[in-house]
């Protein structure tokens, strides 16, 4: 798999997260666990389809165990599953056959090589033309692709499907506001419940725009409100005092005498 068909994914997922109201800014964002396994891979897969390195097939297998590994550092990203997947389909016909079996019928249907032609081709990389001797052919590169002058095998499909739903995905991370160091203390003070830590994240969004059980001036939560619900609203009575009691006995005597 070379750089059109992963521009043409990388394309579609930018498109989709447009259209889903995605960000470019949150890709910038992203932190991706054990990136170094993400540089093996592609400098395996450099080394053994590019630059023609020595034992290529090693090289292939090696990229592929550590773009799997990638995968699952990363699952909880939508779609690293799906591209997990596509790089163990790709790693069973390597490893059973020490190469990745290609279709010479494919080559030509995708217009690459000439049927007279199929018994001078020379393959490069971690590839052989398949034979009838090679195991789970259904699995190589058996997807001719004229448009681009590629094979491509089914993992290949489900990797590139993958990376689109991962692009788009990240598009549509939103960052949470981050309260200002030192205000914790302040909202405290006010009778904000703060969760425990230093470095707090809250959704101001969604706890002063969506919560309409906050209370208002001269309101007071339930003492025994649960948190996981809305919270009932108490309104708090002013505290009877002593002399406005006094005061108020003295006009009812007053009014009594003066009925007398």
């Amino acid at each position: 798999m070379i750089v059109a068909p992963i521009a043409i994914a990388i394309l579609i997922g930018l498109v989709a997260g447009a259209l889903r109201r995605g960000r470019l800014a949150s890709l910038t964002r992203t932190r991706l666990r054990r990136p170094l396994l993400l540089a093996l891979a592609v400098a395996s897969a450099l080394g053994a389809d590019v630059l023609e390195l020595p034992y290529p097939a090693v090289l292939a297998l090696a990229g592929l165990l550590a773009g799997i590994a990638f995968a699952g550092s990363n699952l909880l990203i939508p779609g690293m599953m799906v591209v997990g997947i596509g790089i163990s389909v790709n790693l069973l016909p390597i490893a059973l056959n020490g190469a990745m079996p290609v279709r010479a019928e494919a080559l030509v249907d995708a217009e690459i090589v000439a049927e007279a032609d199929l018994d001078r081709v020379e393959l490069r990389g971690a590839r052989e033309l398949a034979d009838s001797e090679t195991t789970l052919e259904v699995l190589g590169d058996v997807i001719p692709v004229p448009q681009l002058d590629q094979v491509m095998s089914f993992g290949d499909l489900i990797i590139l499907i993958g990376l689109a739903d991962v692009i788009t995905n990240l598009m549509r991370v939103r960052r949470p506001l981050r309260l200002p160091r030192g205000a914790g203390a302040s909202l405290v003070a006010m009778g904000w419940d703060m969760p425990p830590g230093d470095d707090i994240f809250i959704d101001l969004r969604k706890s002063l725009g969506d919560d309409r059980s906050a209370p208002r001036p001269g309101e007071a939560r339930s003492p025994d409100a649960q948190s996981s619900g809305p919270a009932p609203i108490v309104r708090s009575e002013p505290e009877p005092d002593a002399g406005s009691e006094s005061a108020r006995d003295s006009v009812s005597a007053f009014s009594s005498i003066d009925q007398r």
